[in-house]
């Protein structure tokens, strides 16, 4: 009994104390037609043969003509045989968007993490890079390359005065408030309300309000403009209006929508 009892623990530290492994890996979710504004998602993903993962760190690429940005705080578990081994995976949704046609590039970055064999066991420290990942772009047709492209599913625009009146005096002001909301575009991607010089008129424009929603992994961007006009003098003058257009894959319609003058 007493030799059986040596052999587990002799046997049992060796399985323990097994050095884990580490990898990292870029995808984009899948292969398809993309276009410039669109969203396009991209998998980071940490894999490792330990039990648990800690300390993770990564710090996103500058893009040229784009950004690379986590769009979720969230992460996704998965596991996969990999040379006949159980690796665990820790998955990070990415969001590239770009206003540029053509190859996008997403160069080399590092990733650091730390990962053990199992609870109280050493832990392994893995400073790895991703390999460069490069998607093709095409501009939609018809597109104004002079503005921001968007490409969204679907996109609203409201508009609302303050005062909701027709005349004023000199030395009062109105107020225009616009908001775009935009499925599977980030707020940083949504353009700015045109605002034009009017004699005799001083444009005061608030910080614009932006900000990302998302939702098990659906993205709704949010970008609130608001600009008040002070009339200086009396007399009629016309505030500007404005359109804002939008793709719509993949039944690949051009859609447009705005704010009116006044």
């Amino acid at each position: 009994m007493r030799g059986f009892l040596s052999i587990l623990l002799l046997l049992l530290p060796l399985s323990l104390l097994a050095e884990p492994q580490g990898r990292v890996r870029l995808s984009l979710e899948n292969d398809q037609e993309w276009w410039v504004g669109q969203r396009v998602p991209v998998h980071l993903e940490l894999l490792t043969t330990g039990f648990s993962f800690a300390g993770q760190r990564f710090d996103l690429p500058q893009i040229e003509g784009g950004v690379l940005m986590q769009t979720d705080t969230t992460t996704v578990k998965l596991s996969e045989q990999l040379d006949g081994e159980s690796w665990q995976i820790l998955r990070y949704d990415l969001s590239l968007f770009s206003q540029r046609s053509g190859k996008v590039e997403i160069p080399p970055f590092s990733v650091r993490f730390r990962a053990s064999m199992g609870y109280g066991q050493p832990e392994a420290q893995f400073d790895l890079a991703t390999e460069p990942l490069s998607v093709m772009l095409r501009l939609p047709p018809g597109a104004d390359t002079s503005q921001p492209v968007i490409t969204s599913p679907e996109v609203r625009v409201t508009e609302q005065w303050h005062p909701d009146v027709a005349e004023l005096k000199a030395g009062e002001a109105l107020t225009r408030t616009v908001t775009i909301e935009a499925r599977d575009v980030s707020g940083i991607a949504l353009p700015p309300i045109a605002a034009a010089d009017i004699d005799g008129v001083d444009l005061l424009a608030k910080a614009p309000v932006v900000r990302d929603k998302t939702h098990r992994g659906d993205l709704e961007g949010y970008r609130q403009d608001q600009v008040s006009y002070l009339f200086k003098r009396s007399g009629s003058f016309s505030l500007p209006g404005g359109a804002i257009s939008w793709w719509t894959p993949p039944q690949g319609r051009r859609e447009s929508g705005g704010y009116e003058a006044r």
